[in-house]
């Protein structure tokens, strides 16, 4: 599958066509920030697990139920490269494209000491459509069972593990295991904390745009599910994606569009 190898003098990272999807990001002096998979697979059918999946035109089953495919078709779509220029901070900025079944999608990621990602959706239809977009960010962590997120606290959320219920975060969040939360957050939760304590590091997730933040991880059961994941990698990530989903979903008139933002940095 074609890639782009970015080397520059603020950052390194790694972008596949295929689903745009990034797979690596190394801040220039630091260390992985992103998860992928020892056994994902990289054959242009299967979207690529780990990395930054792009979530769109839905997410999961899609707020009219319109899955399969899960997540949308973008992750499992080849994207055109429009561009590639260097910033005056010594980055890179790529530039991607989609267009299909009726929407055109805008990617745009700048790659140096920070990770700035800007997603676009358009309506190229003649009829009214929804729309989802999410950033489905695999976080690497040195242990999830010793990491904790602030940011959260006061947000209200559904639980899918207990069957969507809803209920609110009056706490910081301490992610043990299995997780699938789906938060709605104000301008509280416009900045996720990732405290990586066995990397002596903090991600900072901070997102534009979006007002819903997904909380994953499958952890050891779920893990063992998934051919393209080893049994023991779910300690070493966790999913924190910003998007504009479900109730929040994008009501979309012909040649109208919308799009969410999210920068990743480390302290």
């Amino acid at each position: 599958m074609e890639r782009l190898l970015i080397d520059a003098p603020a950052g390194y990272a790694e972008i596949y066509l295929f689903g745009a999807h990034i797979t690596s990001w190394v801040p220039r002096g630091g260390k992985e920030v992103l998860f992928t998979s020892s056994r994902a697979v990289f054959n242009g059918q299967k979207a690529i697990r780990g990395g930054i999946p792009l979530c769109l035109p839905w997410f999961g089953a899609g707020a009219l139920h319109q899955a399969p495919p899960a997540h949308g078709w973008a992750r499992n779509s080849v994207w055109q490269l429009r561009s590639v220029v260097t910033t005056d901070d010594g980055g890179v900025r790529v530039t991607l494209s989609l267009e299909k079944n009726g929407f055109y999608a805008l990617y745009e990621v700048t790659v140096g000491e920070k990770l700035e990602l800007n997603l676009s959706l358009r309506n190229v239809q003649s009829e009214p459509v929804v729309g989802e977009l999410t950033f489905h960010t695999y976080l690497r962590l040195y242990d999830l069972t010793a990491t904790d997120l602030s940011g959260l606290a006061g947000a209200e959320y559904i639980d899918n593990e207990p069957g969507a219920t809803r209920a609110k975060q009056e706490h910081e969040l301490k992610v043990a295991g299995s997780c699938d939360r789906i938060f709605t957050t104000g301008e509280a939760g416009n900045v996720v904390r990732v405290r990586d304590s066995g990397n002596r590091r903090t991600i900072v997730v901070t997102k534009y745009d979006a007002p819903n933040t997904v909380v994953w991880n499958p952890g050891p059961r779920g893990a063992a599910e998934f051919a393209d994941m080893a049994p023991d990698e779910w300690v070493q990530f966790l999913c924190v994606e910003p998007g504009r989903i479900r109730e929040n979903a994008a009501k979309l008139e012909p040649g109208e569009s919308f799009s969410i933002s999210m920068t990743l940095s480390v302290e």
